[in-house]
């Protein structure tokens, strides 16, 4: 599945494969179905006003279409991207666009999976190797997240600790039905651990707001 993501940012920088009827899925309403869209907590949701334009619009319906695509049982989308170019704003938004076409939409995030703080600081809290090996819990996310919603179990846990409190979260799974699409951001999604976990995967770039 990795490959799916170097063909999407290969497309999205030369603009091949732009349909003609990318704004379809947007016009639709906006009013989603409730019980087709699963919520982040608070605080890990996206932006409640985000920036809006045609190109951004677009953008979102091109996106659709392509999850709508192969959504053929159980779909996981990777939104990536450096701290500050709003992938939780944009994963909720694109989560919209899908509950809003259909699907079933679970979202969540790898900031749901961090390691203890002693663990993430173990080089030192302003090391950047430590921040990317040490961040996140990645046998954990394979475990209870990505590997049984992959594998078309019927339950999945979403989130295992809570960064603010260091504290490790015991929440009940969530019920996933056979034919459901997960939107998942975070951070360092396109490493080799996790890169071909991805049906589809977006990396954002905003360099303009740096």
């Amino acid at each position: 599945m990795g490959n799916s993501a170097t063909r999407l940012h290969r497309d999205l920088e030369h603009g091949d494969g732009w349909p003609s009827d990318v704004g379809t899925l947007l016009t639709r309403s906006t009013a989603h179905q409730p019980d087709r869209l699963v919520a982040m907590p608070v605080g890990l949701d996206g932006h409640p006003g985000p920036i809006r334009s045609t190109e951004r619009t677009e953008l979102l319906a091109w996106l659709g279409r392509l999850v709508l695509d192969r959504a053929v049982g159980r779909c996981l989308v990777g939104i990536d991207g450096a701290s500050g170019t709003g992938r939780s704003t944009f994963a909720d938004e694109l989560a919209t666009v899908l509950a809003d076409s259909g699907q079933h939409v679970v979202r969540a995030s790898i900031d749901s999976f961090h390691r203890p703080r002693a663990e993430r600081y173990r080089l030192g809290d302003a090391s950047a190797e430590g921040y990317y090996r040490d961040s996140h819990d990645l046998v954990s996310l394979w475990d209870r997240l990505l590997g049984p919603f992959g594998s078309g179990a019927t339950s999945a846990e979403v989130e295992v600790f809570d960064e603010p409190t260091d504290r490790p979260i015991h929440a009940a799974p969530i019920q996933v039905p056979p034919t459901a699409t997960r939107v998942f951001y975070g951070l360092f999604l396109h490493r080799p651990e996790l890169v071909d976990a991805w049906s589809l995967s977006v990396f954002l770039v905003a360099d303009q707001r740096r």
